[in-house]
């Protein structure tokens, strides 16, 4: 991406009342804030292919891409990393703020904490974008995110390939880039998220409706896919302006794979 596309982005230290600071990097527009928050162990710069000018980019509009609590350059506190942790630092955001209203992007974690934060405040949410949300948990990911914590006391080289060998189809610098953004994330953060889907805790369900239309992009790939048989089904029970659309040929992450077809996506549904 030309350094002219991020040269105009605004780092803020945003201090909240939940105790935490959130790094927020914000691109400066008019309208309805949207708030981009990633997957776990991800961070802020996720978001960057949505910073350049042109259809699916949120053109003038203001743009927070934000590091969650344990991540990236946000605090990492011992503790507090439930679902609902990360939601209530997204709903005080933009309280604090004084948003009335506001567009929700969230990816894998960052849906989940979206659709939660929705809950809590929809009367605020204009529109929402969910990629690829783990619905329904599985319990078996738990697993992985033992593997994680196990793997990030490791050296960054290690680290780098280990993942080589886990994901043999990452190019070298794309596992560099995976072994700096494990290696920034808090160990609470794999430490609770592991223990939370090996109990097979749930997400809360929303109790209200959500009546702010919502995209959904799914990954292509079937058994890479983390929004799953049944997840469709949990979020038309709440959200009766559901669209569901697929991406072929990607994996959980698809705005870091499909950067292009996802912000064709992104126009068709916002209409520009």
């Amino acid at each position: 991406m030309p350094a002219s596309d991020t040269d105009n982005l605004i780092q803020h230290a945003q201090s909240l009342v939940t105790g935490v600071t959130l790094n927020v990097m914000e691109r400066p527009g008019t309208g309805t804030p949207v708030i981009c928050l990633h997957g776990i162990w991800d961070n802020w710069q996720y978001f960057l292919p949505l910073v350049a000018p042109g259809p699916g980019s949120f053109e003038g509009r203001p743009l927070l891409m934000v590091d969650h609590r344990g991540h990236g350059q946000s605090s990492k506190p011992e503790s507090g990393y439930e679902w609902s942790d990360y939601a209530g630092d997204v709903v005080t955001l933009v309280k604090e703020r004084g948003y009335e209203r506001v567009t929700l992007v969230g990816h894998s974690l960052g849906a989940l904490t979206s659709l939660l934060a929705a809950a809590d405040m929809p009367a605020r949410i204009e529109s929402m974008v969910l990629e690829d949300p783990p619905l329904p948990l599985r319990p078996a990911s738990g697993d992985v995110f033992r593997a994680l914590l196990e793997l990030k006391g490791q050296s960054f080289e290690a680290v780098v390939e280990e993942f080589m060998i886990w994901r043999p189809w990452l190019k070298q610098e794309e596992a560099e880039g995976s072994a700096r953004r494990l290696l920034d994330t808090a160990s609470g953060v794999l430490r609770t998220a592991g223990e939370r889907l090996l109990a097979n805790a749930a997400i809360p369900t929303p109790d209200v409706t959500i009546d702010a239309p919502v995209l959904v992009i799914q990954a292509g790939i079937p058994e890479q896919r983390a929004f799953g048989e049944g997840g469709r089904e949990l979020l038309e029970a709440v959200i009766p302006n559901l669209t569901v659309e697929t991406i072929p040929h990607t994996s959980h992450n698809v705005l870091r794979e499909q950067p292009e077809p996802y912000r064709q996506l992104l126009a068709e549904f916002f209409g520009g």
